[in-house]
């Protein structure tokens, strides 16, 4: 469990640092998450956390898509082949801008694997990032 703090605890205030679309204040508390907890900040808030780089760091993006990958395929372990392909497609595009055809492929990787939760994170896009780069509403 995570730390309390008069602001709350640290996968709240996360998630207010997400929603805000403060990137730096992301950072700070995913490594303050690492240390007090041993564990990572939730993958749906990494997946999230991954538009506000792009947004805001674009030079820091392939790093961190390549590193998100890796973790996919780490915490989803019945993950195929032509999965890790479409990750690798939907991470391309939103590099490239085409967030609705990216944000297709996530869901169809995470519908099928049963990860609801990362379905659940597509919904929420980060506030600091450029309207261009919402996800679209879902159907």
């Amino acid at each position: 469990m995570c730390s309390m703090t008069s602001k709350g605890s640290l996968l709240t205030q996360l998630e207010g640092a997400i929603a805000a679309g403060d990137l730096s204040g992301v950072r700070r508390l995913a490594r303050e998450i690492e240390v007090s907890t041993g564990r990572r900040m939730p993958l749906g808030s990494a997946i999230t956390t991954l538009l506000l780089i792009r947004a805001h760091r674009a030079e820091l993006y392939p790093r961190a898509a390549a590193v998100l990958l890796t973790r996919i395929l780490e915490e989803i372990p019945d993950l195929t082949l032509p999965d890790a392909g479409l990750l690798v497609d939907a991470l391309e595009m939103i590099q490239q801008g085409h967030l609705a055809a990216a944000e297709r492929d996530l869901r169809e990787v995470f519908a099928a694997r049963h990860q609801e939760r990362l379905v659940d994170a597509l919904r929420s896009p980060p506030r600091g990032s450029p309207r261009a780069w919402r996800w679209s509403p879902l159907g």
